[in-house]
């Protein structure tokens, strides 16, 4: 899977296809830190969880390869939406690994 295959833009300009293209590279870089090759071994990553696996979702929004990809938060929980590794809090600040 290649993550990098959107280009950064500013989501409301974006075209239909170049908006897909975007979501699939955020959701393809959440599904890498929170996925089974990355997140066993990411103590940065899981020192910042709570008790129950909950991430501060703006946190995980700052990391720099998200940075570079969008910094709308909102786009960037649309994205999520459909990741069969993440999940979002009903709030929409935080994220964790869905139970398997």
């Amino acid at each position: 899977q290649n993550c990098s295959s959107a280009v950064p833009a500013e989501t409301a300009q974006l075209s239909g296809s170049k908006a897909k293209q975007l979501r699939y590279a955020i959701r393809c870089q959440f599904d890498f830190y929170f996925g089974d090759a990355n997140y066993p071994k990411d103590n940065f990553l899981k020192s910042q969880a709570d008790h129950d696996g909950w991430t501060s979702f703006r946190l995980i929004s700052k990391f720099n390869r998200v940075r570079d990809l969008t910094t709308d938060l909102d786009f960037i929980r649309e994205s999520l939406a459909d990741s069969e590794i993440v999940e979002i809090s009903e709030s929409g600040e935080w994220v964790r690994r869905k139970a398997v």
